[in-house]
């Protein structure tokens, strides 16, 4: 902290100088973080491009967001420490929300889980070896190919896009008919802004399962 210094007839006058900085820091002070985790009903994270919504209590929108691959966002209201309602929606899925009372907060975590409009019971034919939910086309896919598409996930989740793209096309090389690749090749592509690429990778996603949701809904169409 800077002083100003003036000499009066009274003698000297010290006065404390507050820098635009402290200024920004202490309206910073009254800012909230709120970091929110999508998931699916299987406990799998949502896919990159869920669309949140963080509101006040009466409805008013504060900010709008979108999931990363982790299926994250995070948002930072001005709005103070007060009650917020984090909303999310997806094509095919109910409206999900949470309440967060941060009135005496000022950070908060919201989970929210997306269920399916119709959800029934599926086959356990169509679960693969780790319980996720898979296509009936999915099925037929070859361990080598599933290996490649398995480095290729874990690849993306480590925020490394190419390596990915490489090993989802090594899986689609080795399989032709692979909608879930396809799907998380279109959306490793969304990530390098290579729209073209994505969107053709996509479309292949839903002309090999009509079911493809996600593929669905990262082209912006209903499932």
């Amino acid at each position: 902290m800077r002083f100003l210094r003036w000499r009066t007839p009274f003698g000297l006058l010290v006065i404390p100088f507050l820098s635009p900085d402290v200024f920004a820091q202490g309206h910073a002070i009254n800012n909230v973080q709120i970091r929110v985790q999508v998931r699916y009903s299987d406990g799998t994270a949502a896919p990159v491009g869920v669309f949140v919504e963080l509101e006040l209590e009466n409805g008013e929108v504060v900010e709008q967001n979108q999931t990363d691959s982790f299926g994250r966002c995070h948002f930072f209201s001005t709005a103070g420490p007060t009650v917020y309602v984090v909303r999310v929606k997806q094509a095919g899925y109910l409206e999900s929300k949470v309440r967060l009372d941060l009135q005496n907060s000022q950070s908060g975590l919201a989970n929210l889980t997306l269920k399916p409009i119709t959800e029934e019971p599926l086959p356990a034919a169509l679960k693969d070896a780790t319980g996720t939910t898979v296509s009936a086309v999915d099925l037929s896919v070859p361990e080598s190919a599933r290996k490649e598409y398995d480095l290729g996930q874990h690849a993306i989740e480590n925020h490394d896009l190419d390596g990915g793209i490489s090993h989802l096309k090594k899986a689609i090389d080795l399989h032709g008919q692979f909608p879930r690749a396809y799907t998380l090749l279109g959306m490793a592509y969304n990530g390098q802004k290579k729209w073209k690429d994505a969107r053709g990778a996509l479309e292949k996603a839903v002309q090999q399962d009509p079911k493809a949701v996600e593929a669905y809904f990262q082209l912006g169409g209903p499932p």
